[in-house]
């Protein structure tokens, strides 16, 4: 699992590249490796832990990956809150769109 962590996370932190990103059409988690449209998110939600936060999300029927992702945002560059919150901001335009 630490290796994991290593390669998948704390590398292309460390190289600079981008690991979560959200626009218009939804998240896209590179280390994880997946894009998530947000009409296809039931829900959102935050858990502060000791060391990171991490983005919860449920989605509206199981997929490949199960009914809920988690997204560490450990090695994402910015305030856990404010990403959080620009997050949701997105969801919610896009329930308006």
């Amino acid at each position: 699992m630490a290796m994991y962590i290593i390669v998948k996370q704390l590398v292309p932190a460390l190289q600079g590249r981008t690991a979560f990103e959200i626009d218009e059409t939804g998240i896209t988690s590179y280390v994880k490796n997946v894009v998530i449209k947000w009409g296809d998110i039931e829900k959102i939600e935050m858990n502060s832990g000791k060391t990171s936060s991490s983005i919860y999300i449920t989605f509206k029927w199981d997929t490949d990956r199960g009914r809920h992702l988690r997204i560490t945002l450990r090695f994402v560059d910015g305030d856990d809150s404010e990403i959080y919150d620009e997050v949701m901001a997105y969801l919610e335009k896009s329930k308006v769109s």
